[in-house]
């Protein structure tokens, strides 16, 4: 696996995740932008993700949790107003497992073809810990990574899963994300 270093104090607010060797994009995982400032502000996370010419960004968080816990990125989000390519919403309640899996499989898909690209791919939930790391941990099987390391990659990267549900959907994901049945080939 590779790891990629942040070179300044953006690992605050993104942290690489090691991909697998031959991989040249990068995959950070975060938390909600502005939910842990005392102002709310989404501002020096969009700096972040600028910096780092993340291109894709991919939304765990609902509409409602996100007016909760971030009013003014909520309101960016809306607007699509978030400096990113492309963002993408699949929103999961927390701990949950999500209620489709064959979506869920397509989205790891679409995130490896980008990252075999080269793409710089950002997840986030609310924490950038639970759903954040589902997701990681999904996309790094769908790049043939055995489901035990990758746990344990996303955890040393800061995330991980949170919930027996969750660690189930990964087992019985795991097929879906090996046998090419939802291949990103479709988002290229």
């Amino acid at each position: 696996m590779n790891v990629l270093p942040v070179p300044d104090d953006s690992w605050v607010i993104l942290r690489p995740l090691g991909l697998p060797s031959g991989c040249v994009g990068t995959l950070f995982l975060m938390g909600m932008p502005g939910y842990h400032r005392a102002d709310g502000s989404p501002k020096e996370a969009y700096g972040c993700l600028q910096k780092h010419g993340v291109d894709f960004l991919v939304n765990l968080v609902g509409i409602s949790e996100m007016e909760e816990r971030g009013a003014a990125y909520a309101e960016d989000w809306k607007a699509g107003r978030v400096p990113v390519d492309e963002a993408l919403h699949f929103p999961l309640n927390d701990y949950a497992a999500p209620a489709d899996a064959r979506s869920f499989a397509r989205l790891s898909h679409r995130m490896v073809a980008r990252l075999k690209r080269g793409g710089s791919v950002a997840v986030h939930c609310a924490n950038g810990m639970g759903r954040t790391g589902l997701l990681a941990v999904a996309v790094l099987m769908a790049m043939g990574v055995d489901r035990d390391e990758a746990r344990a990659s996303v955890r040393r990267a800061g995330s991980g899963v949170e919930s027996q549900a969750q660690q189930e959907f990964l087992a019985g994901l795991e097929p879906m994300l090996r046998d090419g049945g939802c291949s990103a080939e479709v988002f290229a």
